[in-house]
């Protein structure tokens, strides 16, 4: 949960998901189906009594692949899902799938949806973050060029359309407009966009 969001001017985590934020949706769809749920931000203290552990980046660098470092070297586990605080519909079946393909070869398993390879929604072992603080420091800075430092398992979606919602667990709500329509389906009416994005404070 990096922080404050570029194109909404405040942080996405907290945005309202019906009864709740987005950030406890996202903890409740893993809570199930993990052993230890940890949210990594710049700013521990507006994360703290979610009913998750919260730990602060442990690189100055502002770029999501230090949140990435920071989970896998703090968490409790040899292996970690990551995925970003704004994926509400997380699927445990494509959880433990992922999981599965997770064997001693490769350094993460990342699913390939309809918008290409989803490195915020993957299976990552403890020995990724070596690799990616390497590449790091090297000067790689691009998502293509950290990815590549690993060596991948690519759950393509062929192996996962027999999972109930598996496209649905890829997404997020990266923009106004998604969290808008994403907010009124979850809802189960049809909310105004235009309401919607009211909260986050866009008026056009």
């Amino acid at each position: 949960a990096g922080g404050m969001s570029r194109r909404r001017g405040r942080d996405k985590a907290f945005l309202p998901w019906g009864e709740v934020r987005l950030i406890d949706a996202v903890i409740a769809a893993l809570q199930p189906v993990v052993d230890e749920v940890l949210i990594v931000a710049k700013d521990v203290q507006p994360f703290l009594g979610r009913g998750a552990r919260v730990v602060a980046d442990v690189l100055p660098e502002q770029h999501p692949w230090v949140g990435v470092y920071t989970g896998l070297l703090l968490a409790q586990h040899e292996s970690s899902f990551v995925c970003a605080c704004d994926m509400p519909w997380l699927q445990p079946a494509v959880i433990r799938h992922l999981r599965s393909a997770l064997d001693d070869g490769v350094d993460a398993a990342v699913p390939q949806g309809p918008r290409g390879v989803e490195p915020f929604h993957a299976m990552y072992t403890r020995r990724a973050a070596q690799s990616l603080l390497r590449s790091w420091r090297e000067g790689t800075r691009t998502l293509q060029g950290l990815l590549k430092s690993l060596r991948l398992r690519v759950v393509t979606g062929q192996e996962l359309c027999g999972l109930t919602g598996w496209e649905r667990s890829l997404s997020n709500v990266n923009t106004p407009e998604e969290y808008a329509r994403a907010a009124a389906l979850h809802d189960g009416r049809l909310t105004p966009v235009i309401d919607a994005l009211r909260v986050l404070g866009h008026s056009n």
